[in-house]
């Protein structure tokens, strides 16, 4: 069984931190009076909080993949749990991002950018994720 660690880096949390930002200070830039930019910038602080506490919960911390190409997660509060579909977005080099189904905790969002991972690693993620396969039990859409 292969382990692939999936660290959060300074460079991720920057980048969430500063497209929350550039957004917070496009709105202020807008020509709307003063009292609803600032409702908007609030709003939109808010929902990047939310958005980035939720996903710091429910991240992968790593993906192990079995011989006959099944995957599990460890989630950050050490769970386990064994991924029922996988929604492939961009597989690419430079990122990986797609949305896995996890036999029930529901889906995870999987965000990794080519910095994150040594090279050899991000091949055997591109590879675990374009050859996924559900296991017996589980449901296929």
């Amino acid at each position: 069984m292969l382990t692939i660690e999936l660290p959060l880096t300074r460079a991720t949390r920057a980048a969430a931190v500063g497209l929350s930002l550039l957004g917070s200070g496009l709105v202020l830039l807008s020509r709307a009076t003063l009292p609803w930019r600032l409702i908007w910038v609030v709003l939109l602080l808010t929902v990047a909080a939310l958005g980035v506490q939720r996903f710091r919960r429910r991240r992968p911390v790593s993906l192990l993949v079995r011989p006959d190409g099944q995957l599990d997660c460890v989630l950050r509060d050490g769970r386990r749990v064994a991924i029922t579909q996988c929604e492939l977005g961009v597989v690419r080099p430079w990122l990986v991002s797609a949305r896995l189904t996890a036999h029930g905790t529901g889906r995870l969002d999987l965000f990794v950018p080519g910095v994150v991972l040594s090279q050899t690693a991000h091949w055997e993620l591109r590879r675990a994720l374009i050859g996924f396969r559900p296991g017996a039990g589980s449901e296929q859409a």
